[in-house]
């Protein structure tokens, strides 16, 4: 029995790794400045790079620990190796969530939201970004209440493409 628990925990230890792989999970942090009264503990985007004129989702999950009130704003920015800002997009938040049935005040609790956006720059690309491959850079969501106030605030590396980057399998 001892030698069938041992190899159980073996075998766990050996698989986990597999299960758990974090090399291509992208790392977000919260925000300088926090805390924030709201956390957001997992994003999700996809699709990975994200490929500027296209479309692309956040999924993202959190705790709120203040409640969201009409006229809290999201806010999506992506910024480049010399701070400047490639995408920024900023909704009123209640008119996103009302598209799902649940309206404003969002009450404290567990959450989960998606959000579709379209990836459109604010920099002309040069023909120097054209296929090439995707290049990493600092994503950030932001949500604050009606006073401008944050909320929440994540950020972290995510890769940018002007064109869609095909895999060479084959001919």
């Amino acid at each position: 029995m001892k030698l069938f628990i041992l190899f159980v925990l073996l075998s766990i230890t050996s698989v986990s790794p597999l299960l758990f792989d974090e090399t291509n999970q992208t790392k977000f942090t919260e925000c300088e400045g926090g805390p924030y009264p709201n956390t957001i503990t997992n994003i999700l985007i996809s699709p990975n790079p994200l490929v500027i004129g296209q479309s692309a989702s956040y999924t993202f999950n959190g705790t709120r620990n203040v409640e969201i009130l009409k006229g809290s704003t999201i806010e999506f920015l992506i910024i480049d190796e010399n701070y400047e800002t490639m995408l920024k997009k900023k909704d009123d938040f209640c008119s996103i969530v009302e598209t799902t049935d649940k309206k404003c005040p969002l009450p404290i609790g567990d959450y989960e939201f998606t959000y579709g956006l379209n990836i459109n720059s604010n920099k002309e690309p040069s023909s120097e970004d054209l296929d090439k491959p995707p290049k990493t850079f600092l994503f950030q969501l932001i949500i604050r209440d009606p006073e401008e106030n944050f909320l929440s605030c994540i950020q972290g590396p995510v890769d940018l493409s002007y064109v869609f980057i095909a895999s060479n399998n084959g001919p």
